[in-house]
């Protein structure tokens, strides 16, 4: 199947979400987690936020639940937080 430019930027239904265009932003991480507990901060959320487009659709890195759940060191995760 080919997509024209015409095609991209014309909406799409997902599920129960409307998308003004086509184009979708695929997981991409970044190492930009806090070290040395590699938890997710300011810093990810601005490299989503300067990405993101009015009725797009961003698909965003997996957080990792544990230290031995990580695939490398500095990967995004839950890893070191304290929950209360």
């Amino acid at each position: 199947m080919t997509m024209n430019r015409a095609t991209l930027f014309t909406p799409v239904q997902f599920g129960a979400m409307q998308l003004k265009h086509r184009v979708v932003m695929a997981p991409l991480t970044r190492s930009r987690s806090i070290q040395p507990d590699s938890i997710p901060g300011d810093l990810m959320a601005e490299y989503y936020a300067q990405r993101a487009t009015e009725g797009g659709f961003i698909i965003s890195e997996a957080t990792n639940i544990s230290v031995t759940s990580r695939g490398w060191l500095g990967a995004p995760g839950l890893n070191g937080t304290k929950l209360s």
